[in-house]
């Protein structure tokens, strides 16, 4: 809190540690109870009670019953008020749109959960250390703003839960009662709410002042409240939280930064907009750091209780509200030890922010090289989307470069500085506009196809490379006596952060728009587009080996001589031949428009041309084959492309903070060292969505240096005397019960490096195959059965170089069973 008469001091420090301290223990400490059974679950439910109908509402009433209104500042309770609803709104729009149906329900419960705090068991302690020594009139606002949530936003998440309920009952009109009748009688018998209308009432009656018998009975359940309710908090997250991969994790990430970052950022931007403190800015700047804190508070346990009621996304609930938790300790230990942190003059603010600049930059030039390395050497660079990626990833470097440069060299001449930046945000600008390509290309490639995106892909780059430089030339053009060298990020002021506000306004729409269609209509999605277990793809085997060998497609080619050809196909390459090649081949197909696009037959032929040529490339170069669903790694990009949303959400917040207030606190000192990590340690995020991927990353580089050293990887099998009994039934077992269906099942043909592959299978077509006969329980059972076959020679790799994986490695059965 930035105040010039008022400043913390070492006890307001010594009173938010412990506070904090004792709040994440004591929910341990009942975490650790309800684990070990030490409460059982019918003792944890009367703890829950006695929090709900006791402790909670005698600590509301006699809060509320004391509180001099007179002092309460309506503008700022109104400036909380309308950001809840905001977010409420936000959250309850985006759930509609982003869902694949229709469901009101789960909108309803989504935006019940990014606005309804907990205010209490979490916020007190925090609150009332940080503001008791000066402002300690804030605590009150705690009992006010609960009922924004409870009277005014929670009943329209209730009306939506009992439509979604009752859509299907049979007398409509007998539903609609029904359900009017639920909601309000669910308002009316809710405790916290009827103490809340109770205490105002009581305020008025007793003139602040209630009597001291009742007054002494309240002190002493309200005292029991902290504690108890957050033993009880720590008991409610045992079983919450189940084990997930993939997508499972996108809805409960979005929910999280809708509450603790979206939330907070509203609330601090409306009330600076309100001005609750009038000409006092010093008062404005503390009522928003109080709503930035009061933001960054967990959801209430509450909300998977109603979508327990309601039946309503019970596991997605559980495992935001478990995430949420924890993840705003940190947030809320920062923005608290923040909010009291003085900022003397604005040379020790700009020297702060310089230090940890130039320290993330040096993760993200590191990052930025070792990710655009590894795509490089794994041969991704000319894949779709990862091609983008790694131009994002250029993007990224250039920025950071621009940092350190701008920061190691003092007093450089005039023609040096105008280059530094001009690098310098040349990265920035081209790493948002190729953020937004990303999610474009991704979206195109998997709801169009991938011949759509070879096409136009000029236009990506124009974009992605030449829209950034076009901004920064004119910026630099119109305004050139604007300079503040002092300052090497802004160094053009205020034109420079309206034109960044409108690059981040821009592409952070783009990218959202492509992450809604992608979600809708991604049609790998589809059942069509899957990849069946023992298909048999050896239909373009025959025809196209000769036609390579007789030399009618060149896989040396470059696409881009396919694209100067497109127009005059090449007598070497017919039509017929084409057609031929590609019909057969259903990864060409999937990755070529439907039919309902539109497309004439010279630009099917076209794309079929340029596609196959890439397929070519690909099996040549590539150490394995994958589908080409799986070459998109969506889920990884998906979660990249989440962070450089949220990224980007932060940086416009600042930049608009920047251009409307120009004053200095410890917030916003928080704001910006949170769009420091976010933009220049992007290079990070890269690199830990796919610089750690096993599948593709880790294996590979491995390989690729025993290769070097040794010549290749060798498999050493065991001596078949040292096989273990066990092991030795289980795979006679399967040679004599199972060997004839699974050769059935998943041996084919395969081209592999331009080479056919006679009576092979893929290792995650056994996977799966194992799996679907019930031969192992899950997909890492089935891999330790096939390396149990690899070890009795039953199957091996057809170079002798792997181990048995659920990858797309390709296998043979040794036994002469064919």
């Amino acid at each position: 809190m930035h105040n010039g008469t008022l400043t913390p001091t070492l006890k307001t420090f010594d009173n938010l540690y412990p506070a904090i301290l004792q709040c994440f223990l004591i929910i341990l400490l009942g975490y650790v109870a309800g684990r070990t059974r030490l409460i059982a679950p019918s003792q944890s439910r009367g703890l829950g009670s006695y929090v709900t109908y006791f402790a909670l509402p005698a600590l509301i009433f006699k809060s509320l019953a004391e509180l001099d209104f007179g002092k309460v500042n309506w503008l700022f309770w109104s400036a909380i008020m309308v950001s809840k609803a905001i977010v409420f709104v936000v959250v309850y729009v985006f759930s509609l749109v982003l869902g694949k149906d229709l469901n009101i329900g789960r909108a309803g419960i989504f935006a019940i959960f990014a606005t309804q705090s907990n205010d209490f068991a979490l916020g007190y302690p925090i609150v009332l250390a940080v503001y008791k020594d000066h402002y300690p009139d804030f605590v009150q606002y705690l009992y006010l703003f609960a009922p924004i949530s409870l009277g005014l936003l929670n009943p329209a998440g209730f009306l939506s839960l009992e439509i979604q309920t009752g859509s299907d009952a049979p007398e409509a009109q007998q539903s609609r009662l029904k359900m009017i009748w639920r909601v309000t009688k669910g308002l009316a018998t809710n405790p916290i709410l009827m103490m809340v209308v109770a205490g105002i009432a009581a305020n008025f009656i007793f003139q602040q002042t209630l009597p001291k018998t009742v007054d002494s009975i309240l002190e002493v359940l309200a005292s029991s409240f902290s504690a108890t309710a957050l033993f009880y908090l720590g008991i409610s997250m045992v079983g919450m939280f189940e084990a997930k991969s993939g997508f499972y994790f996108v809805v409960p990430a979005l929910l999280i930064g809708a509450k603790l970052i979206l939330t907070p950022l509203v609330m601090r931007q409306l009330v600076f907009t309100m001005e609750p403190g009038g000409a006092d800015t010093n008062l404005t700047e503390a009522y928003s750091t109080l709503g930035f804190l009061y933001g960054t508070i967990a959801s209430a346990p509450s909300v998977f209780l109603f979508a327990t009621y309601y039946q309503e996304s019970i596991t997605i609930i559980a495992t935001s509200m478990v995430l949420c938790t924890f993840a705003s300790a940190p947030l809320m230990f920062i923005t608290a030890t923040l909010v009291m942190l003085p900022i003397a003059t604005q040379d020790d603010y700009r020297e702060v922010l310089q230090d940890i600049t130039f320290d993330i930059s040096l993760v993200g030039l590191i990052s930025s090289l070792w990710i655009m390395l590894i795509f490089i050497l794994g041969k991704r660079a000319r894949r779709f989307p990862h091609e983008f990626t790694i131009q994002l990833a250029l993007a990224q470097l250039l920025t950071v470069l621009g940092i350190i440069i701008s920061t190691s060299i003092t007093n450089p001449p005039y023609w040096q500085e105008i280059l530094q930046f001009v690098v310098f945000l040349s990265g920035v600008l081209a790493s948002r506009s190729w953020t937004a390509m990303v999610a474009l290309g991704l979206c195109l490639v998997r709801c169009r196809s991938t011949c759509f995106v070879m096409r136009y892909r000029f236009w990506f780059y124009m974009y992605g490379w030449g829209g950034a430089i076009l901004m920064v030339g004119l910026l630099i053009a119109a305004t050139p006596s604007d300079l503040h060298p002092q300052d090497v990020i802004y160094m053009y002021g205020e034109i420079q952060l309206a034109v960044s506000a409108a690059s981040l306004f821009i592409n952070s729409i783009i990218t959202s728009i492509c992450l809604v269609v992608l979600y809708k209509y991604d049609r790998y999605q589809r059942s069509g587009y899957r990849g069946i277990p023992g298909a048999d793809v050896s239909s373009e085997s025959d025809e196209s080996e000769k036609l390579i060998q007789r030399g009618r497609v060149d896989a040396e080619g470059d696409e881009e001589e396919e694209d100067s050809r497109e127009d005059h196909p090449s007598p070497r390459c017919s039509v017929t031949d084409i057609e031929d090649l590609s019909m057969g081949s259903p990864s060409i197909q999937n990755q070529m428009c439907t039919n309902s696009r539109g497309c004439d037959s010279m630009q099917r032929d076209t794309c079929r041309r340029r596609l196959w040529v890439r397929h070519l490339r690909h099996l040549k170069t590539a150490d394995e084959n994958f589908e080409e669903s799986e070459r998109h790694q969506m889920g990884r990009h998906v979660l990249l492309l989440l962070l450089l949303l949220l990224s980007m959400i932060i940086g416009l917040f600042v930049c608009l903070w920047k251009i409307f207030n120009h004053s200095e606190s410890g917030v916003s000192l928080e704001l910006e060292f949170l769009d420091i990590v976010f933009d220049y340690g992007q290079g990070f995020f890269v690199l830990a969505t796919f610089g750690f991927d096993t599948k593709n990353v880790i294996v590979p580089v491995i390989n690729f240096f025993r290769r070097l050293i040794r010549g290749k990887e060798t498999l050493k099998l065991p001596p078949e005397s040292e096989i273990s009994q066990e092991v030795t039934d289980m795979c006679e077992e399967f040679k004599s019960n199972h060997l004839q269906h699974c050769i059935q099942s998943i041996v084919r043909d395969i081209r592999h490096k331009l080479q056919l592959l006679n009576n092979v299978f893929y290792g995650k077509h056994l996977v799966d195959w194992l799996v679907q006969q019930g031969l192992a329980k899950d997909r890492p059972d089935a891999v330790k059965y096939g390396q149990n076959l690899v070890i009795c020679r039953v199957i091996e790799h057809v170079e002798q170089e792997h181990d048995f994986y659920d990858r797309q490695l390709i296998y043979r059965f040794t036994v002469d069973e064919f």
